[in-house]
């Protein structure tokens, strides 16, 4: 039954009031409504003045997710089409719409297929139809649209030199493009390898290829076009291991079906070595830095003297002393990369001081300037102070990429990476990405490199003051893993409480150093009994080992007499808890260390969010600000969880562990103002509050850990482990 028509339901009242039908006008009603109960719409009376329904604009039609079109620019469509209109009417008159579409079959005959017409809808609302399910595939389909308002039909949107719309289904996925690469060819051979760019050719079968969609790895596809020439496509890729890889690829076609995947498998070697590497570990008394590679011997100045130490808990025993002055400075006399290709540079660095902007290896440059990695002490556009840098020359004028926070004595491993085929300049402290820019294409630096200085405007400046070690300079990407092993400083364990004891009200540090004094009722819990020697045992266990720490919340906690760490370097954190509650309803300190006024640093269980907080203030005062960073809900485990802090002294980064896992959330950059050195011993389950000592645990602790450097993640996921690894 066709739905209501109020427009057709007013014309009847008119006439009625009009106080009679003449014979002729009574047959045509009859007549119109004989028809409409043919095609299924309301029976109505046509007024005098009543307009036809608008004829549909072509900008108003849409077959599936593209525009109304015709001819070559007619979409191609993998499943039967939704047909949309929106039509009109000049009296605002609910209408009806009606769709027709048209075809030749084989035999080059007419097929017409007229869908609705559909139900009344208000002027100006958009009417949706799908095409038939059988309509054939790789056929021009051509539809149009018309309206009614119950009385007369509108015209065509075909009409009136419009074009009908047309479109193409296409149900047949296309074949497999072929792969290819010269670089890295599915030959089983090893190809050189880590850091260095592929280029991967992808050529289709068939000629209605629009797209490529490809993935390395198994990654996340991306998808290219293909030009309007029909060529193939080539795109590059570069490898950050060593090993077997392969690059899968599929082709689309204009109406997005999608090839069976084509796979191409390649070996990727090591990475080339530097093509240049000083080590400055030459003996005292040396004129020059021996290059690696034998080939550019770097002359030094006589503001450089050989033999001073390396960065300690490294493999690099030795460095080179700059004196900042003019003689300050090692010179190759050669070029070593190319600028405005891939290249990396990186070494340690050990600042005397950063007041001032200091180079440590560069390489000159004309009207575009030299590239240099280094300090940048002038604090930059947002005013952050002192930072690492690393600085480019570009067509529109030189491009610094800083991060970090230097500080006077402390040694950093700095690298820098551009990436002209991802458009990128990367700047990495301590083997972390720090800063990214994306810089224009960048400008010839052809001079020759310079370690301790740079050229600008022909003239020498930015001495360094203090040691460098290990330069290298690489023609291809070093990957952030090389840099992150370059970078590794093995931490010194200052101290190790297994809490299998406390004698005297003190649990011994496992090597001899200060005890942890237990404060309050706080006591070591050993159980009566172990499930290691007795399988009937069913008392409690401990977290780990032999006992843990037990406090009660009301004043029980643990501290050493004096820091185990200095926490205006670098550090590393850690212990076991467990929350005696499943969901605490109040904040609750697990580590600590104070200050006069306040923590410099504080581990928490925050109620609010039920999360565990790393809180590192700026200075010690009661109204410092704060860095605070947040990591996964706390889980409430029997097992207990394990949480570890790390601060990056260099990166200028503070990070908190969770099961040896690092969350998004859990990593913050420090300010300028870095950390200051707290003054009071480690505190288990208690924090400096406004009021004195408070946020006292109410839980267990144990396998509490410092060190002085900061712990790998892989050695942060051992310790992470429900066990005693007192070598650790």
């Amino acid at each position: 039954m066709s739905p209501r028509n109020p427009k057709g339901d007013q014309n009847v009242r008119e006439h009625r009031r009009a106080g009679h039908r003449s014979r002729p006008a009574r047959f045509a009603a009859v007549a119109a409504t004989a028809s409409l109960a043919v095609t299924g719409l309301p029976a109505v009376a046509a007024a005098a003045e009543n307009s036809p329904p608008s004829r549909p604009p072509v900008s108003e039609l849409s077959t599936g997710s593209a525009e109304c079109a015709a001819g070559e620019d007619r979409p191609h469509v993998g499943t039967p089409p939704r047909l949309r209109a929106v039509l009109h009417d000049p009296d605002a008159a609910p209408v009806a719409g009606e769709f027709e579409i048209v075809w030749k079959d084989a035999d080059g005959e007419r097929q017409r297929r007229t869908l609705g017409p559909t139900t009344y809808k208000k002027s100006g609302s958009p009417f949706t139809l799908s095409a038939p399910s059988d309509i054939p595939a790789h056929t021009v389909i051509s539809w149009r649209a018309r309206a009614h308002d119950g009385t007369e039909w509108g015209p065509w949107s075909s009409s009136g030199g419009q074009h009908r719309c047309d479109f193409v289904h296409d149900n047949e996925a296309p074949a497999a493009p072929a792969v290819s690469s010269s670089d890295y060819p599915d030959d089983d051979a090893w190809h050189d390898g880590v850091g260095d760019y592929g280029s991967f050719v992808l050529e289709a079968a068939d000629d209605d290829t629009v797209a490529y969609r490809y993935s390395f790895d198994g990654g996340s596809p991306r998808t290219v076009p293909v030009p309007g020439s029909g060529e193939p496509v080539t795109v590059r890729w570069v490898p950050t291991r060593s090993g077997s890889h392969w690059i899968e690829a599929q082709a689309v076609d204009r109406a997005g079906n999608t090839s069976a995947p084509a796979r191409h498998g390649f070996r990727v070697g090591d990475g080339r070595a530097p093509v240049s590497h000083w080590k400055l570990a030459d003996p005292a008394g040396s004129g020059e830095a021996a290059d690696e590679s034998g080939r550019h011997p770097a002359a030094a100045g006589g503001g450089v003297e050989f033999g001073a130490a390396g960065p300690s808990g490294t493999s690099i025993t030795s460095a080179a002393a700059l004196d900042g002055t003019k003689d300050a400075h090692l010179a190759p006399g050669t070029t070593a990369v190319d600028t405005t290709q891939v290249f990396s540079t990186g070494l340690w660095v050990r600042p005397r001081n950063v007041d001032r902007d200091m180079t440590a290896v560069g390489q000159d440059g004309t009207s575009g300037g030299p590239f240099t990695l280094g300090l940048d002490a002038d604090g930059g556009a947002d005013g952050t102070g002192p930072a690492w840098t690393f600085e480019l020359p570009t067509g529109s004028g030189p491009l610094k990429v800083r991060g970090g926070h230097p500080a006077a004595g402390q040694w950093a491993h700095l690298a820098g990476v551009y990436d002209p085929v991802a458009g990128t300049a990367r700047l990495y402290v301590n083997g972390r990405a720090v800063a990214t820019e994306e810089p224009a294409a960048g400008a010839e630096a052809t001079g020759a490199l310079q370690i301790g200085r740079a050229h600008r405007d022909g003239e020498a400046g930015g001495h360094w003051h203090g040691e460098l070690a290990d330069v290298r300079a690489w023609d291809r990407i070093a990957t952030a893993g090389e840099l992150t092993e370059l970078a590794e400083r093995g931490a010194e364990r200052t101290g190790y409480w297994p809490l299998n004891e406390a004698p005297d009200g003190t649990s011994p540090e496992y090597d001899g150093g200060q005890e942890l004094a237990l404060g309050g009722d706080a006591g070591v819990f050993v159980p009566e009994c172990s499930t290691d020697t007795d399988i009937f045992c069913d008392a409690e266990q401990p977290l780990v080992g032999t006992g843990h720490l037990r406090l009660d919340g009301d004043g029980d906690h643990a501290a050493t007499a004096a820091p185990p760490v200095a926490t205006d370097d670098g550090f590393t954190l850690a212990a076991r808890v467990r929350v005696a509650e499943y969901e605490p309803s109040r904040d609750m300190a697990v580590l600590s260390l104070p200050g006069e006024h306040t923590n410099a640093l504080v581990v928490r269980y925050r109620a609010d969010v039920h999360r565990w907080e790393l809180s590192v203030s700026h200075a010690d005062r009661a109204d410092a600000g704060t860095t605070t960073v947040t990591a996964e809900p706390y889980a409430g485990d029997p097992s207990g969880q394990h949480l570890a802090v790390v601060y990056d002294a260099s990166g200028g980064t503070v990070r908190l562990y969770v099961d040896g896992s690092l969350q998004v959330s859990a990593e913050a950059d420090l300010p300028a103002s870095r950390t200051w050195a707290a003054t009071g011993g480690l505190q288990v389950g208690r924090a400096l509050t406004d009021g004195g000592w408070g946020e006292y645990l109410h839980g267990d602790v144990d396998e509490v850990r410092a060190y002085s450097g900061t712990l790998t993640e892989s050695r942060l996921m051992m310790l992470s482990m429900s066990m005693e690894m007192p070598d650790l």
